[in-house]
């Protein structure tokens, strides 16, 4: 079981998995990472909270599986770039989030402005 270990074996630990800002968690747009965490979210380890983080999706998202959409505002994507306001809409996912643990997949360079 994995759990918090400043808080001890009543809480879970909560993991939050953000998808690149090209992946869809959708069967008809998902890459091979959204594959590999829908796996993963499906049936995720014993006292984990776990969340997949991505785009809003074209479609309904995978079923079984906990996701969250982000939304990228076009005005903050017109300014900053893609890549910029995608880091930043995960930004607040996160810190609304509040996770022990992240994953982060495909965004180089935006990690500095990922702390929760």
């Amino acid at each position: 079981m994995m759990t918090r270990p400043d808080i001890g074996a009543s809480s879970p630990l909560r993991v939050a998995m953000v998808l690149s800002e090209r992946e869809r968690f959708t069967a008809g747009g998902a890459g091979a990472i959204s594959l590999a965490l829908r796996d993963l979210a499906a049936a995720p380890p014993p006292g984990s909270d776990l969340v997949v983080f991505g785009r809003d999706p074209d479609g309904p998202p995978f079923a079984g599986c906990p996701f969250q959409a982000m939304h990228i505002g076009a005005i903050a994507t017109a300014l900053m770039g893609n890549r910029r306001a995608y880091a930043l809409a995960a930004r607040r996912a996160l810190r609304a989030f509040a996770p022990d643990l992240v994953q982060v997949h495909n965004l180089m360079g935006a990690r500095v402005m990922l702390p929760v």
